[in-house]
């Protein structure tokens, strides 16, 4: 298990990418994010990611990691769950919100439970 924290937002602008560069080999680009909570609060902090196609406005689960520089601040680079946050990536994950699939699939369970109750069960 990862002990980077997740947090759920909504990226609402992706600016760039403003770096780039190659590191072992690879090559990588920073976007600069800009994101609300997924209650729609701004985030007043330095966000980024290594990730240019993050979906935009609508609430996604992401890790985060902090970045402390004395010259720059402290900055926090976001990325989708099963992504390394320097963009290489790893074993992807089947759904960025595993417990949110349990609970959809509880809730689907209940309403077919409610419709077959009320003699509304549909094919």
């Amino acid at each position: 298990m990862s002990d980077i924290p997740t947090r759920e937002l909504v990226v609402t602008k992706l600016e760039g990418p403003v770096a780039q560069g190659t590191s072992n080999g690879k090559e990588w680009k920073i976007w600069n994010v800009t994101a609300t909570t997924a209650g729609g609060a701004p985030i007043d902090l330095k966000l980024n990611t290594f990730n240019g196609d993050l979906p935009l406005n609508t609430p996604i689960i992401v890790t985060v990691k902090k970045r402390e520089n004395a010259q720059y601040g402290d900055s926090y680079t976001i990325a989708l769950p099963g992504k390394k946050s320097g963009g290489g990536s790893t074993q992807q994950t089947t759904s960025p919100a595993p417990a949110a699939d349990k609970r959809i699939e509880s809730l689907e369970h209940r309403v077919t439970a409610i419709e077959q109750r009320l003699g509304m069960a549909l094919p």
